[in-house]
């Protein structure tokens, strides 16, 4: 694969098999599309992202569960009255 210099100084080439162009950043290959102009998410990326997505769960989880009790408590309330 002819490897080429994009603007910015990163060294790439095209792969048409995968309609991306492979880059190296750094010490690594990372495929950047076209299409989109962006960079495909690395394993790193996606581990991340997911610890994202389960910190957030686990918080709206909490505080469903505080509404939860404090309906609860809310609804004591009116029946003891």
């Amino acid at each position: 694969m002819p490897l080429k210099t994009a603007a910015d100084g990163v060294l790439y080439g095209v792969s048409d098999v995968l309609g991306l162009r492979v880059c190296l950043d750094g010490d690594r290959l990372r495929y950047w599309d076209p299409k989109t102009g962006e960079y495909l998410p690395t394993s790193t990326d996606k581990d991340r992202q997911l610890a994202e997505k389960d910190r957030i769960n686990a918080n709206q989880a909490q505080a469903l569960e505080a509404a939860r009790a404090e309906i609860d408590a809310l609804r004591r309330r009116l029946a003891n009255r």
